[in-house]
Order: structure tokens, then C-alpha cells, then sequence
């Protein structure tokens, strides 16, 4: 574009500090990084209700559904309420070094990745 939204400076200014950041992983960052470009380009997905329509449930499981982009109900599902809660902090206006913080982030961002990557190759020319 001839003039792209400052939204995306901001942004790129944001990953560059947090890849100075020797304590923040960079599987966080690189997530973090599509989390916050697939909601500039308007890309994000539905994370308070399920496929048909209720709300999400902490005690239950899900699986994502890429046709519907919300999550629909499965007592095997791949995502489960920390799962959730770190794809609503991925998909808020938080910086990494924040997310760094919560208590067992790497196994959490590994399960949620390939939702992400996923995601940004649909929608995202990367």
C-alpha cells in the first residue's frame, strides 16, 4: 500500500523489543507476531462462543473449526481453557513480555501454534 496503517509500525516496533529480550521466548514472539497481524487484517477468531453459538465452557474441551473460526465442543478437543485464555491474550493488545510471565507459556504457545500458523497462511500473505 502507499500508506499502511500505523497500527502495523506500531507492531513491528513491539516484535523488534521483544526479540531484544534475551528472557522472552521466540516461539512466544513468532506467535504473538501472526496473533497480532491476523487482527489488523481482521482476521480473528471467534473466541467466546462456540459453533453453536454458546459460550465457551472452562470445564469443557474443543477443537477448532476453521469453516465456522470458533471452536466447536469434542471431550478429546485439542484446546482447553488455558489453551483459550492464551489465544484471547495472543489476540489482545498485549506485548510478549507480559505473556512471558504466565506459568508454563512454552508447552501452552507449542499447542496453540499450529492454530495460529495455520491461520496466518489462510489469511495472510506471509
Amino acid at each position: 500500500e502507499d500508506e499502511p496503517e500505523a497500527e502495523y509500525f506500531e507492531l513491528l516496533e513491539q516484535a523488534f523489543s521483544a526479540l531484544d529480550d534475551a528472557s522472552i521466548g521466540p516461539e512466544l514472539i513468532r506467535v504473538w507476531f501472526l496473533a497480532r497481524m491476523l487482527t489488523l487484517a481482521g482476521h480473528r477468531p471467534n473466541l467466546s462462543t462456540d459453533t453453536a453459538g454458546n459460550a465457551l465452557d472452562a470445564t469443557k474441551r474443543y477443537n477448532f473449526s476453521f469453516e465456522d473460526v470458533s471452536f466447536a465442543q469434542h471431550p478429546q478437543g485439542r484446546f482447553d481453557s488455558n489453551r483459550i485464555k492464551l489465544l484471547r491474550l495472543l489476540f489482545s493488545p498485549n506485548v510478549p513480555k507480559s505473556l512471558q510471565n504466565i506459568e508454563g507459556i512454552s508447552s501452552i504457545v507449542k499447542d496453540c501454534a499450529p492454530l495460529v500458523n495455520t491461520m496466518a497462511q489462510t489469511y495472510i500473505r506471509l
